[in-house]
């Protein structure tokens, strides 16, 4: 009881931060557009300082929670868990995969490693955009939002392959733009499952490598892990890894402040780490037939 005291207490004053950040908000609006003039510049500083405290207090609830509630459950999950909130997997890692377009705009924290039934697996929350400036406007456009995660993998391979979810987004429906890739070059693949083929785009460097590791049944259980999944998905298999990247435009184990550590939140932890085990049990990445 007293652990979650504390989180309460954090909680509560991001909480106060956050709507303090507002009314300032408010105030500097109403001051800007009822004056205009020079003497709005201390609402709007003090609008940054209220941005500030609430940003600390905010990430200072949210990593407790997940150093506190998330890593107690994720202990109790996996064998050799080690997990940082605040680190993530870097920039150059991803690019090098060439799973995702990389925009000019990248953040990656939650990371996460350990073994379940005896396959090593390591995860992180990826946020990737494109800023564009035309004048004095600018857009930003999400190129990647959800989690990327990497397995052992029971069949041994050296070529490189990818396999996208063909849906309506630029996410799912082709590979990202190579310039100066070391990767080798890849061809897209029909395969003789017709289903298949219209629901993934496959490339593959090797395409007898790639038959070998798509057997009927390895593409049914893919299918299977689709349907079970809320957004786009692209598998990588890269250096006798499996790559999965899951765009579903959330983060991992995320607390709000709006609300106190519940039994729904609990429940939401044990949705994100029930998606870890159900890559590992429904692609059968702990059976060792392929050796």
């Amino acid at each position: 009881m007293e652990q979650y005291s504390y989180l309460e207490q954090l909680r509560k004053k991001a909480l106060l931060s956050f709507v303090g950040m507002i009314i300032m908000v408010i105030i500097s609006i109403l001051s800007f557009f009822s004056y205009r003039s020079l003497a709005v510049i201390p609402f709007f500083i003090a609008t940054g300082i209220m941005l500030f405290v609430y940003s600390k207090f905010a990430n200072d609830y949210k990593t407790q929670v997940k150093y506190q509630i998330v890593k107690s459950m994720l202990d109790k999950e996996f064998d050799n868990i080690e997990f940082n909130a605040k680190e993530g997997f870097s920039r150059e890692f991803i690019k090098d995969t060439e799973l995702l377009s990389m925009g000019n705009i990248y953040a990656s924290n939650d990371l996460l490693s350990g073994d379940y039934h005896d396959v090593k697996f390591r995860q992180a929350d990826v946020h990737i955009q494109q800023r564009t400036q035309n004048g004095k406007s600018s857009s930003t456009v999400t190129l990647f939002k959800g989690r990327y995660m990497v397995y052992t993998f029971n069949k041994h391979f050296t070529g490189y392959m990818q396999i996208r979810s063909n849906e309506n987004r630029l996410f799912g429906n082709s590979r990202p733009l190579r310039f100066f890739s070391d990767r080798p070059e890849t061809n897209k693949l029909k395969l003789e499952n017709e289903v298949f083929n219209q629901r993934f785009n496959i490339y593959a460097s090797n395409e007898h490598e790639a038959f070998y590791i798509l057997t009927p049944h390895f593409m049914e259980k893919i299918m299977e892990l689709d349907d079970s999944l809320e957004g786009n998905l692209v598998l990588g298999f890269i250096d006798n890894q499996l790559h999965l990247a899951l765009y579903n435009n959330k983060d991992a184990f995320e607390p709000s402040i709006f609300r106190a550590i519940d039994d729904d939140y609990r429940q939401a932890v044990q949705n994100d780490i029930n998606l870890i085990k159900m890559v590992i049990d429904e692609l059968t990445l702990d059976v060792s037939l392929y050796k």
